[in-house]
């Protein structure tokens, strides 16, 4: 059985992943938008939970390179129920496919 994934709590999630590295990293907004590229703007919306989907891989990876941590990271509490509950998911939907 696996876990749904419930687009609020990845984005939740997300939103205090990037606040707690921004934060032990002493880094400010503008700081990581110019180590992403990224809009502060953009930034300053997932930090604070105050967008409507998860954002695009392209900028999920900019965000980890910038903080030099697995994409994974930024997206699971739990980084292996996480990682467990996706690839049982993936396995479920190729089996489901089969004759």
């Amino acid at each position: 059985m696996t876990a749904d994934f419930d687009k609020n709590e990845i984005i939740d999630t997300l939103g205090e992943n990037v606040s707690l590295w921004l934060f032990s990293l002493d880094w400010t907004i503008e700081d990581l938008a110019e180590k992403t590229g990224l809009s502060a703007t953009t930034i300053s919306k997932i930090a604070n939970k105050k967008i409507t989907s998860i954002p695009r891989v392209d900028t999920l990876i900019k965000l980890s390179d910038a903080f030099g941590i697995p994409m994974d990271d930024l997206l699971f509490d739990d980084i292996h129920a996480g990682l467990d509950d996706l690839r049982d998911m993936l396995m479920e939907d190729h089996f489901d496919d089969q004759p």
